[in-house]
């Protein structure tokens, strides 16, 4: 009701959350899809023979976290606008 006194649509308010929602989730799949590209670099290379398999972990984990941090920051200044 909040919405309709304000004058916004609410079916539009949805559509535009759900639109979010998954730009958040494509955002953390090419993040991670990033941090398999940099693991096969790095295997192709033949630079994580010595590091066990903690470090590709800490690779993926890495690339998902930050991906997750810039979906966060573009939500932060979508809602700011």
């Amino acid at each position: 009701m909040k919405l309709i006194e304000q004058g916004i649509n609410p079916t539009e308010k949805a559509s535009a959350e759900r639109t979010m929602n998954i730009m958040r989730v494509a955002i953390v799949i090419v993040g991670i899809s990033i941090g398999l590209i940099i693991i096969a670099v790095l295997v192709r290379h033949k630079l994580l023979n010595h590091y066990g398999n903690a470090f590709p972990l800490a690779i993926l984990g890495l690339c998902g976290g930050v991906s997750l941090i810039i979906a966060n920051l573009i939500n932060r200044n979508r809602d700011k606008h």
